[in-house]
């Protein structure tokens, strides 16, 4: 009996030390994104879920060593879509050449082209969601293994990464639609327009 026990204490350990590795990975990547963006409402919401991340993190390492473990300080690798080379060098070229999209990307060592800005925010989107569903597994299994201390906080933790990737996709169009006149004249007017043939 005391063997089972001290396998579903281990078990316990190494699927929490597993978020804990998502989310050590996850600050890392705030950081960076809040470093990198441009867009001040984009800034405020990441700097706000850098503040929820930290508390995930320190649940999570409660509940490690509530469970007689040592909180992980490894990060875990993030899904973040990786294209074909052919695919990315047109996006590595963008120049900035207008004067507007200087003055909205800034001038600094970390600046985005307003295409990197979208391609960063698919990406906090895809993260999002992979921590969600993270998060539902983990559930499922501390309901399984009957980890009833667990279940409050992960569904704690559940529902801030729930509210930023619903925060995400609802603000992704509206980024797009702001950031699309500077993508379109860094381009060169690639779209092309229309007319009625009536």
């Amino acid at each position: 009996m005391a063997q089972q026990e001290n396998n579903v204490a281990n078990k316990v350990q190494q699927y929490l030390n597993e978020i804990l590795s998502v989310e050590n990975a996850a600050l890392d990547h705030l950081q960076l994104r809040i470093e990198e963006t441009t867009i001040s409402d984009v800034k405020q919401q990441l700097t706000q879920h850098i503040e929820e991340t930290k508390a995930q993190q320190d649940r999570l390492k409660q509940l490690v060593t509530n469970w007689g473990g040592s909180p992980a300080t490894s990060m875990a690798q993030l899904p973040i879509l990786k294209f074909p080379s052919e695919l990315s060098t047109t996006l590595d070229r963008t120049t900035i050449e207008d004067e507007k999209v200087r003055d909205i990307v800034k001038d600094t060592e970390n600046r985005m082209t307003p295409e990197k800005e979208l391609i960063r925010a698919r990406e906090d989107v895809i993260i999002e969601n992979a921590e969600i569903i993270s998060y539902k597994m983990l559930i499922q299994l501390a309901e399984k293994l009957n980890v009833q201390d667990a279940i409050p906080i992960l569904k704690q933790n559940l529902q801030e990464e729930e509210d930023m990737a619903t925060w995400l996709m609802a603000n992704v169009p509206t980024m797009l639609n702001r950031l699309w006149p500077y993508i379109e004249s860094s381009s060169g007017n690639r779209t092309t327009s229309t007319t009625n043939n009536v």
